[in-house]
């Protein structure tokens, strides 16, 4: 079942408080990688587990860059969600390592099906390689991905030479924070580096639920899926455009300009008409030209007029039943195309 409500505290998690965080945490302790495993100080190991967006992670990598603090992002090979050897996901990670931080391996043992502690320091070892192979860095850690209690029954310091953040020596001796799922189960992060009652502490943090606004968990990991998607048309897009290939589409040509405006700014045009929502992409062109002309001096003018008219019109049409009769299709169309073409002629003069 999907909440929505803000009792987890979705205001904790964005990038201001973020860099908050690093802040208060860098007053208590000492950021440490995990190979400076033994410990022998007040200290923190920073941890990231890449389950979403890698471009996220680089977000939150500058700001602990800007902040001179390290942390280790844990990279997961299988992930559903990102494919680390595609090239501009390579890059990412190598900004990150060049920004000072290190690389961890981020475990599936289940896609594995990995039953023992010799096939896990077998396959550790296989994973691990290829990511100092791809990146030219040591991986110094690993940590599972979803496990299970059997994986997390194997408690040894080590597997393949390669440390644990699951082991015996982290669950007695290191105090842990996570914010898995987007909200904090168990203690706030801000309360723990605060208060600091824990000489050794790891945190581990999703870069993908940290974002420039507060919203909630679902929304935020639905703007870095969004996000890739975006990115993978514009690069399909691009791909057509340098071999000069015709790129074929039924979408009406107003709607084509909004998108070669701006991708990042009307990318709800191209997933609105694809998904054939007509009704919500009209509803999202009103808004957008409402938000304009208030913010224009316009009143008064004849285009002004024109322009609140055909607003008026297409809220009339977003008040019908989407059910009301063959035609609304077709009016949602025209509409669109027409608040389209109002949105081009005023960005285009500005």
């Amino acid at each position: 079942m999907i909440e929505d409500n803000d009792s987890a505290g979705y205001s904790d998690f964005t990038e201001t408080v973020y860099a908050s965080l690093i802040q208060q945490a860098k007053l208590n302790y000492k950021f440490v990688r995990f190979s400076d495993v033994p410990m022998a100080e007040r200290c923190i190991f920073w941890r990231h587990d890449i389950d979403f967006s890698p471009n996220r992670a680089l977000r939150l990598a500058a700001i602990e860059s800007e902040l001179t603090s390290i942390a280790t992002y844990f990279i997961h090979i299988q992930s559903s969600f990102y494919n680390i050897f595609e090239p501009s996901q390579t890059e990412i990670v190598r900004k990150i390592t060049a920004l000072g931080h290190r690389i961890g391996l981020h475990f599936d043992a289940t896609y594995h099906s990995i039953s023992s502690e010799t096939q896990l320091e077998e396959r550790i070892s296989d994973e691990a390689k290829i990511l100092e192979r791809y990146f030219d860095c040591p991986v110094d850690a690993f940590s599972f991905h979803n496990p299970s209690v059997q994986h997390l029954s194997w408690r040894r310091n080590q597997y393949a030479g390669i440390v644990n953040c699951y082991s015996e020596t982290f669950a007695n001796h290191v105090g842990y924070c996570s914010d898995s799922n987007g909200y904090w189960r168990h203690r706030r992060l801000i309360e723990v580096v605060t208060e600091a009652k824990d000489r050794h502490l790891q945190i581990l943090t999703h870069p993908g639920h940290w974002q420039a606004e507060p919203m909630s968990p679902r929304a935020r990991i639905f703007r870095c899926v969004r996000g890739r998607a975006s990115s993978t048309m514009q690069q399909y897009d691009a791909t057509l455009r340098s071999y000069g290939r015709m790129n074929l589409t039924d979408m009406p040509l107003e709607l084509q300009v909004l998108l070669q405006i701006s991708y990042q700014r009307f990318d709800y045009v191209d997933f609105l008409w694809n998904s054939d929502r007509l009704h919500a992409l009209l509803g999202e062109l009103v808004a957008e030209l409402d938000n304009i002309l208030s913010g224009e001096n316009r009143a008064g003018s004849a285009e002004s007029m024109t322009y609140r008219a055909d607003i008026q019109t297409a809220q009339n049409l977003l008040t019908m039943p989407q059910s009301a009769n063959e035609g609304i299709g077709t009016a949602l169309k025209n509409q669109c195309q027409r608040i389209a073409t109002h949105i081009i002629k005023i960005v285009e003069q500005d």
